[in-house]
């Protein structure tokens, strides 16, 4: 799923293989080599109802990555049937705030076209996005937590 082009502000688009090593530098440094390469192997799949990856970018010529969006089906033992959001990460940029609900509500209708009726993502307690965010998106906490992080849901 692609927004449209516009001159203004972030944009979306499917994520391709040689994105990876871009995407992969938005996270962690000491990271990177481990994160392009399970990048690399998400980008390499196509598109399907059980995982995508779209990034954000730029609208200038130049195009540059500074976020992406990652799910499919859930991956927790008590949401199978669900959808989850694996990862959504944007670089600290002055839209980033734009370009998160972007690829939120992008994921969101690739979700439920898929036809899954719920979705879940985890949220580290050191995440940039913070709760608001995931609630101005349409989800809540759900009850569940683990190893520094609490589950968000939404029902699609």
């Amino acid at each position: 799923m692609d927004t449209e082009a516009n001159d203004v502000g972030p944009r979306t688009r499917v994520g391709r293989p040689e994105d990876a090593p871009a995407l992969a530098r938005l996270g962690a440094p000491s990271e990177h080599a481990a994160h392009e390469q399970v990048l690399r192997e998400r980008l390499e799949l196509p598109p399907g109802e059980d995982h995508f990856v779209l990034v954000a970018e730029e609208p200038s010529s130049s195009a540059a990555l500074f976020g992406y969006i990652s799910g499919g089906g859930s991956r927790d033992e008590d949401r199978k049937g669900s959808a989850e959001i694996y990862e959504l990460v944007v670089a600290p940029v002055a839209d980033a705030p734009v370009a998160a609900a972007l690829l939120l509500q992008a994921a969101i209708t690739i979700l439920a076209g898929a036809g899954y009726d719920q979705v879940g993502l985890w949220l580290a307690a050191r995440s940039s996005f913070g709760a608001s965010g995931l609630e101005e998106a349409g989800f809540a906490p759900d009850g569940a937590t683990r190893a520094g992080a609490r589950r968000y849901s939404r029902v699609l």
